[in-house]
């Protein structure tokens, strides 16, 4: 595979981040001979990209013209608990990744499964500004089938997962992601955090 030149000339990470969005095959490659490590893939990439979403959201609800007023302490509150889940749903997509990997004759490896769930979750960070806008706000929902066909690309090349299996490997890991979003949310929302 030849090289973008476009996209050689722009620096590391985001040259890595932009590969995976527009050359998928090649942005993989490129995650697997950098083989990041389980925290590189948290805070290098998914930590600097939940302020994204963490922003978005408060402004949403502060233009809400129909919404509760905005003070600075829920406009915060809101900032915080928005960028802790936005974390904490690509940890625990990783951890389903992890979990269901047996399932699909997968090696188990949390450094790999982070990095896909990672790194697959891009498309939809950098849509998450438009939740500002709710009539915009669908184009989140395109992002996210953006990041399913990245997370497809992801299993085959850092798992070695099977590509008649990758399709259900990311239907199952979403599903049992979703099912542990709910979960999670469900117990915040009892001990008064949402």
């Amino acid at each position: 595979m030849g090289s973008n030149p476009t996209l050689s000339a722009i620096p590391g990470p985001l040259n890595l981040l932009l590969r995976i969005l527009w050359r998928p095959d090649e942005g993989w490659e490129a995650v697997g001979a950098v083989n990041p490590g389980w925290l590189r893939s948290l805070f290098g990439v998914v930590v600097p990209l939940a302020v994204l979403p963490a922003l978005a959201w408060p402004i949403g609800h502060a233009l809400d013209p129909i919404g509760p007023d905005a003070t600075a302490h829920s406009l915060t509150a809101s900032f915080a608990l928005t960028f802790a889940f936005s974390v904490a749903a690509v940890i625990v997509a990783a951890a389903a990744i992890y979990a269901l990997a047996p399932v699909f004759s997968v090696r188990r490896h949390w450094q790999h499964a982070m990095a896909v769930a990672a790194y697959a979750s891009v498309p939809v960070f950098l849509a998450s500004p438009l939740l500002a806008l709710p009539t915009l706000t669908i184009l989140v929902v395109a992002a996210f089938f953006h990041s399913c066909v990245l997370c497809g690309y992801g299993l085959r090349q850092l798992l070695r997962c099977r590509s008649e299996d990758a399709a259900l490997y990311v239907a199952a890991a979403a599903f049992v992601a979703g099912l542990a979003g709910l979960v999670l949310g469900g117990l915040s929302s009892a001990v008064g955090i949402l």
